[in-house]
């Protein structure tokens, strides 16, 4: 839709701003809801920028081996110059970036892992929602071509004069949706552990389905599935096998309390 804005003479790529406004607004409301959960401001705000150090090497990370594993890309230096430098990367990528140095720093110092990670995920969804919304601006990410659909005329990323899916504003409003239920949600301190797992199970069930309406063809498949998928897939069975068994450990407990 809008690929750049003019401020001053200079060029800004909407993309990085949807992303710049949208951590902004998660550390906000972290910090906001930081007052039901042990988790010090510093500390937060620590966590959000380890958090966001490894979402972008993540991101990266995953992108380059992607393109480097996709026979339809011939890499070159040149291109896994431009593939670490443009804007956009694989999210699942940062997400696991974001997680590992998050937790890094949230064992090093001792902080209540289960109060942090509910603490943030309502900013996790928010910032994803606000990538999403910078996707479209840019074109990146599209859905498939159907006859209702956006038509992009400056697009760097999609193609110009095509009806397409919006799937960016599918996933940013699911990710807007999912901000609003964590906001909501107060959990007591014994059923936190069991926020951040609900997160990844609703979103990866998600992003496997939207995954199948998307039009953009170089995303690495490995048969059926694309790489997004076969992750998403994953994290859904690890979260259910999990959920299962902290269920069934809750009656369990409370069998024993009623004797």
């Amino acid at each position: 839709m809008l690929p750049f804005i003019y401020v001053f003479g200079l060029t800004v790529p909407m993309y990085w701003l949807a992303g710049l406004t949208g951590g902004g607004l998660a550390a906000l409301l972290a910090h906001l809801r930081r007052g039901r959960y042990s988790v010090p401001g510093t500390d937060v705000t620590h966590i959000i920028l380890f958090a966001a150090v490894g979402a972008v090497a993540g991101a990266k990370l995953l992108s380059l081996l992607v393109m480097l594993a996709n026979p339809a890309i011939l890499p070159t230096w040149r291109g896994v110059y431009l593939e670490l430098t443009s804007g956009g990367g694989v999210f699942y990528g940062g997400l696991i970036g974001a997680v590992l140095l998050a937790y890094a720093y949230i064992r090093k110092y001792k902080i209540d892992l289960t109060d942090a990670a509910a603490l943030l995920t309502p900013s996790v969804t928010l910032f994803h929602g606000f990538g999403r919304i910078g996707c479209f601006m840019a074109g990146c990410c599209y859905g498939e071509s159907v006859s209702w659909g956006i038509v992009y005329e400056h697009s760097v990323g999609s193609p110009n004069g095509v009806p397409l899916l919006p799937a960016q504003l599918i996933e940013a409003a699911f990710n807007f949706a999912l901000t609003a239920l964590f906001c909501l949600w107060k959990p007591s301190a014994g059923k936190r552990k069991f926020v951040f797992p609900l997160y990844l199970l609703l979103y990866s069930a998600e992003r496997f389905i939207l995954e199948f309406f998307r039009g953009d063809d170089i995303r690495g498949k490995f048969l059926v599935f694309t790489t997004s998928q076969w992750i998403a897939l994953a994290v859904f069975c690890v979260c259910g096998a999990w959920f299962r068994k902290s269920t069934a450990e809750i009656r369990k407990k409370e069998n024993l309390d009623n004797l």
